[in-house]
């Protein structure tokens, strides 16, 4: 399966030096034009890695833009961004802030070093498991990555399944309800009515169970 790198607010020539520059080692990029749209697809789509354009930005908007994006996910962040601003974007969740003006192969090479990182390196706690792994039958958890393996192939789940598995995991041969089921996995959205029942229908079905 190729890896996807998710770019915001970059320019269309960027977009298409970065396109060209990943299909050579075979990972595609999908381009969105601000943090809002990222919203939408976040839960959807698989990213190993998010290169966000905050240059323009102040830099209490860069901030609140990231620490939005942070809370959605634990992947990568590459921010381009004023030097200035460069400590305080950091602080809220980027992993690496680089200058606008940087050349283009520094650039990719930081993006290269990104995603080697997170889809090699920080893979090892599978073998060495942390204290965020942890195993039921054939599955093994992963709450800080938010991922799942099933007999040692991945599993894609959106993230109110992931926290649905995630919980349920974390109790087993209890009876559960639907009340503590919807506080559990769908947090401050949580509505009183919610039928659960296709939530957990889709999660048996993401794992073969029958």
């Amino acid at each position: 399966m190729n890896k996807q790198i998710l770019s915001i607010r970059l320019n269309n020539e960027l977009n298409t030096v970065f396109q060209h520059f990943f299909a050579l080692d075979h990972v595609q990029l999908l381009a969105c034009k601000d943090a809002n749209e990222v919203i939408n697809i976040m839960g959807k789509e698989r990213f190993c890695l998010i290169v966000f354009n905050a240059h323009g930005l102040t830099s209490d908007q860069a901030q609140a833009a990231i620490s939005r994006l942070r809370a959605l996910t634990y992947i990568p962040f590459l921010v381009i961004s004023e030097a200035e601003h460069a400590a305080a974007i950091m602080e809220v969740g980027a992993d690496v802030c680089v200058p606008e003006q940087m050349d283009i192969h520094a650039l990719f090479a930081q993006i290269k070093a990104l995603i080697r990182r997170h889809t090699e390196y920080d893979r090892l706690d599978e073998f060495v498991p942390s204290a965020s792994v942890f195993f039921r039958s054939d599955l093994m958890i992963d709450a800080t990555r938010h991922r799942v393996t099933q007999a040692g192939a991945e599993i894609q789940l959106y993230p109110r399944e992931f926290r649905l598995l995630n919980y349920m995991a974390h109790n087993p041969g209890i009876v559960l309800t639907p009340e503590q089921i919807r506080e559990a996995v769908w947090l401050s959205e949580s509505n009183p009515d919610r039928d659960v029942s296709p939530l957990i229908s889709e999660l048996r079905k993401a794992l073969g169970d029958t």
